[in-house]
Order: C-alpha cells, then sequence, then structure tokens
C-alpha cells in the first residue's frame, strides 16, 4: 500500500469538508491519502454535508455507489451531526 500522507499526529475529529486519512484503491494497489470528508447534500434537502449514505436507492447517489468511489475512513468513534448544541450537566 502507498501512504501519501506520512505520521499524522492524532486528529481531534473527523469533520464534514475538512481533510481526514482515507484508504482506497489506486488501480491495482490501495493507497492512503487525504481528502475532503463528506458528500454533497441532496439538492432538495439543501442541509448539511453528509457523512453516511443510508438510502442508496435514491438516485442522488448512484454515481457514487460504484467500487471506484468508494474509500475507508480509519477512526475509532463516530458521531452524528445536529442542527442544535446540547448542552450536558
Amino acid at each position: 500500500m502507498n501512504s501519501y500522507v506520512g505520521n499524522l499526529p492524532p486528529m481531534p475529529g473527523v469533520f464534514p469538508d475538512y481533510p481526514a486519512p482515507v484508504v482506497r484503491n489506486a488501480g491495482a494497489e490501495r493507497e492512503l491519502v487525504l481528502m475532503r470528508w463528506g458528500m454533497p447534500s441532496p439538492p432538495r434537502t439543501g442541509g448539511p454535508p453528509v457523512t453516511n449514505i443510508r438510502n442508496t436507492s435514491s438516485p442522488h447517489w448512484r454515481g457514487w455507489l460504484k467500487p471506484e468511489s468508494r474509500c475507508l475512513v480509519p477512526f475509532n468513534r463516530f458521531a452524528e451531526y445536529a442542527r442544535r448544541l446540547v448542552r450536558h450537566q
């Protein structure tokens, strides 16, 4: 596997529209590169960037579901986007 990102420092998180390390296919090999995280939301929703695709039957996602568009994002925790700030006491 080729690595083009070097030894990355720990990241506080992976956020939509920010670079994140991903493993992707590059011909017969795999490579580790930095890519902007997230997908554009469907035009009719106009919402925030999408970080996971749940409705794979939607025409909006068809072009992105092919093997050449897929990648693996290494992480050790997961969060969902929230429109409002939730305060914990």
